[in-house]
């Protein structure tokens, strides 16, 4: 509940209204609900043991995430990839001294 207030209140000084801060994270949220649904039905998965069944949920879960953030085309994935694509181009063109 606090930070509903605190989404009402930031929202009247920089006018940026709580429905489309809902609409900002909701699909951030939905991506995750998703991965962890998946991680979830993972967890039946017995390897023997539990550092490789936690290896495997983490790797389900991560390929979970990108996929569908990728998939959806995702403005903030993007964002982070062009980002990252950036800073690689970067790190390619620097010469040696």
């Amino acid at each position: 509940t606090i930070c509903f207030f605190q989404a009402i209140s930031l929202g009247k000084i920089i006018g940026y209204p709580v429905r489309e801060q809902i609409r900002d994270i909701m699909p951030g949220i939905l991506v995750s609900g998703a991965m962890g649904g998946v991680v979830n039905c993972a967890r039946r998965f017995h390897l023997g043991h539990p550092i490789i069944e936690f290896i495997l949920q983490v790797a389900i879960g991560g390929t979970t995430f990108l996929g569908i953030c990728w998939g959806l085309r995702l403005p903030a994935f993007l964002a982070v990839l062009g980002v990252l694509q950036h800073l690689i181009n970067r790190k390619r063109n620097v010469q040696p001294p």
